[in-house]
């Protein structure tokens, strides 16, 4: 019988890492369906819960092989490292009975230190040849700007992209004094990457599909570099990160309020792909706010904070964005 496909995705890159795992899902779903596909969300169930759910998930059912992919997103997040090896300890007494067509992937949105139970048990593991492990790392120095670069499309000439590299630099030192450019942040927390992104696009957009020069760069920079990005956002929402979200939500506040509905696009988008208990909530209290966008005169920044308070506190009991008292007193509030 054919080893058992065992993952451990982590990093502090989410970005890259939740792509490719998606592009596994498609592929794997796209050959044998999407009943196959298993996802357990380890930081919003109880521990016993994800412990019942991954035994009826891995125990075989069928005298037949059973395709299945199996996704168990952020176990290090609430879990403790006991309770991880209480995890640890249901997989490895059912490695025997695995099929070949069984994949089972351990995705982190952090680094997960070498020294932790999960690290230790897959670094194991992979001695018998009977896993991988897949770092995601943002790119350091030049190598970042040289990733924004291919990843935008962009042409830079020479002076631009040396003039890039050092806007880099600065970004770093500045993140660096705030402490917050550690291997276990998240790329949340990396503004470098979203700074970068917008100057090459708005630059690009400047050059009229022509060759990205200095100049430019340099026009766009000032801008760029107060604003608050939209990606940035749901890079927040995808490490689970609501009160970053808040936070980010209310500094965009200044923008054209149009641009939230750009924004509820995208994490509406987001919540469909993930497919956990609490996105399907989410994705409620998203059409709760385009009813109410619709029927009363609200901020839609006002809305998306209280959404991202609702993402917080979520325990399991899908509770409406507003109770009828509430959005009666936020409505004369708005009319006073």
């Amino acid at each position: 019988m054919a080893k058992p496909r065992l993952y451990l995705f982590h990093g502090n890159d989410t970005r890259t890492s939740s792509l490719e795992l998606q592009r596994w899902l498609e592929v794997f779903t796209a050959k044998y369906g999407e009943t196959t596909q298993y996802m357990l969300h380890a930081d919003e169930l109880s521990h016993d819960e994800l412990l019942q759910k991954l035994r009826q998930v891995l125990e075989t059912q069928s005298l037949f092989p059973e395709p299945k992919f199996i996704v168990l997103k952020r176990l290090t997040t609430s879990a403790t490292p006991a309770k991880v090896k209480e995890v640890l300890a249901i997989v490895g007494g059912q490695l025997s009975g695995f099929n070949e067509l069984v994949t089972l992937v351990f995705w982190e949105d952090r680094l997960v230190g070498s020294a932790h139970p999960l690290n230790v048990w897959f670094e194991e593991h992979v001695a018998k040849k009977q896993a991988e492990v897949k770092v995601s790392r943002v790119p350091q120095g030049n190598a970042l700007v040289a990733s924004v670069i291919k990843r935008s499309g962009s042409i830079l000439d020479d002076q631009a992209i040396r003039w890039l590299e050092q806007y880099a630099k600065t970004l770093e030192r500045e993140q660096r004094i705030e402490g917050k450019l550690r291997a276990t942040e998240d790329i949340a927390s990396d503004r470098r990457v979203w700074t970068l992104q917008s100057l090459v696009e708005s630059a690009s957009l400047i050059a009229a599909a022509g060759t990205v020069r200095r100049e430019q760069l340099e026009k766009v920079a000032g801008v760029v570099a107060e604003a608050v990005s939209p990606f940035e956002i749901i890079n927040a929402v995808q490490s689970h990160n609501w009160q970053r979200a808040q936070l980010l939500t209310r500094q965009w506040e200044k923008e054209d309020e149009a641009a939230y509905f750009g924004l509820v696009a995208l994490l509406r988008n987001h919540f469909r792909r993930e497919g956990s208990r609490q996105s399907g909530y989410a994705l409620e209290l998203l059409a709760e706010i385009e009813i109410l966008s619709k029927n009363v005169s609200l901020r839609q920044a006002w809305l998306l904070d209280v959404f991202f308070e609702r993402c917080r506190v979520f325990q399991g009991e899908h509770v409406p964005l507003m109770s009828a008292k509430r959005l009666w007193l936020s409505h004369v509030q708005r009319v006073e």
